[in-house]
Order: C-alpha cells, then sequence, then structure tokens
C-alpha cells in the first residue's frame, strides 16, 4: 500500500494511492462498510490518528484497497492523481528522531582532523530532536535570500514508526515499522560544518548540537514496509 495526504478545501486528508487513483481513506470506508467486515466501526482523515490506531486501522485500509481494486469499475469513488494536490503524507508528525550522521561522514570529519575513527560511534545510537513543524510536500518551499549561498541538501530515508514501544530488540524491530519515506533535508549550515569538524566526541555532539536551521522535503507517498521492499 501507498499512503498520501492530499488537498481537500482547507483540509488535509488522509487516501490510498491505488496505480494513479487516490482513494480517501474515510469515504471509502463509508462507500464499502456494507459489503466490507472491517474491524474499526470508522476510518481515520488523519495520517497521525491513523497510526495511533495501529494494526486494526492498516487491516482495514488493506481491505479498502482490496474492495476497491476488486470493483473499480463499478464504484464512483476516487480522483486521478493528476487532479489532487498532494502534501507531505504526514504533514504534521508529532515527532521527529534524525540520526547524528552517517559513518563516511564521521569518518571524512575525523579524517581531515588527523584522527582515528571513535569506537563510541559504534556502541551509542546518538540522534538528536529535528524540528517536525518544518515539513514540506511537493512543490516550492519558503527559503530566506541570505540563507541561499549556504544551503546544504542531504538525501535521506525516513522510517515511520506504526506503534508504541520501548527498548525494542534489533530483531523486533521491523515490527514496529509502518512504512518508509524518501525524507531529503535542506539544511542552512551557518557554522554547523566547522562545529561538526571541531566536535571531540559523540557524547560532545550530543551536548553541544551545531547551530543550523533545518527543514524536510518529503515526496508525496508512503509506502509500507511490503511495498517498499517489493
Amino acid at each position: 500500500m501507498k499512503f498520501v495526504s492530499y488537498k481537500e478545501g482547507k483540509a488535509t486528508r488522509l487516501a490510498l494511492l491505488v496505480h494513479d487513483i487516490v482513494i480517501d481513506l474515510e469515504h471509502a470506508y463509508h462507500a464499502a462498510k456494507d459489503s466490507v467486515r472491517f474491524t474499526l466501526n470508522s476510518a481515520e482523515s488523519d495520517m497521525v490518528r491513523f497510526l495511533r490506531m495501529g494494526e486494526a486501522a492498516m487491516a482495514d485500509a488493506r481491505l479498502i484497497e482490496q474492495w476497491f481494486t476488486s470493483n473499480r469499475d463499478t464504484v464512483q469513488i476516487g480522483k486521478k492523481l493528476s487532479e489532487v494536490t498532494l502534501v507531505s503524507p504526514i504533514p504534521r508528525p508529532s515527532s521527529m528522531r534524525d540520526g547524528y550522521a552517517f559513518k563516511q561522514h564521521v569518518e571524512a570529519a575525523r579524517r581531515n582532523r588527523g584522527v582515528e575513527m571513535i569506537p563510541e560511534f559504534y556502541e551509542i545510537p546518538i540522534f538528536y530532536f529535528t524540528n517536525h513543524q518544518a515539513v514540506f510536500g511537493p512543490g516550492a518551499i519558503p527559503v530566506r535570500e541570505l540563507h541561499l549561498g549556504k544551503l546544504d541538501f542531504e538525501l535521506e530515508c525516513a522510517i515511520v514508526i506504526g506503534k508504541e514501544g520501548r527498548d525494542i530488540s534489533a530483531q523486533d524491530a521491523d515490527d514496529y515499522v509502518a512504512g518508509y519515506m524518501v525524507m531529503p533535508s535542506v539544511i542552512y549550515v551557518a557554522d554547523a560544518r566547522e562545529a561538526m569538524l571541531n566536535l571531540r566526541t559523540i557524547a560532545e555532539a550530543a551536548r553541544k548540537p551545531a547551530r543550523l536551521e533545518q527543514g524536510h522535503l518529503i515526496p508525496p507517498w508512503r509506502p509500507t514496509r511490503p511495498a517498499a521492499q517489493e
């Protein structure tokens, strides 16, 4: 399955993307409820609320996709992809964590300073809470003119967590993944790059994060884990 969020008037609504058709999840639920046995008594129109409903909501979404695929020629529901305005699949995530850096980045920074790779990198999964209010979907993004000379564009992958957990083992981690997204970041580096080069340890990086302004550009759909694997 591929999930999208789209604009309907001033509202943002959750939908499934089936081939080139955008299927509003809540509208489809009401259209199919007389012929499909759903788990829940309703369908969510917002991605964050949908994720909080857990596997039951995901199972109902799969039933909606199957119902539409089987009845595509007879049901009057859905809009062509070209007819809707897509936004980020999760327009306002409740929280976003960004990994400290990928290995090659840390290695290059330390090599430039003439020091060896630090063992803590392999032992401590350092992250920081990035700005979940600075998420943009397809289209133009606001960038200050004075930042244009120092913008850093990073191509990243985001993992969407679909249920609550704590101290999750590596072998069970995949069970908590609801889907994946490509999530490029546009960063005004300011003195961030210089600060990173001067960090002595990962622990220091966690205590003294570099100053930067960051936005995340999320493409228009979020595949579930099986869809991403395909």
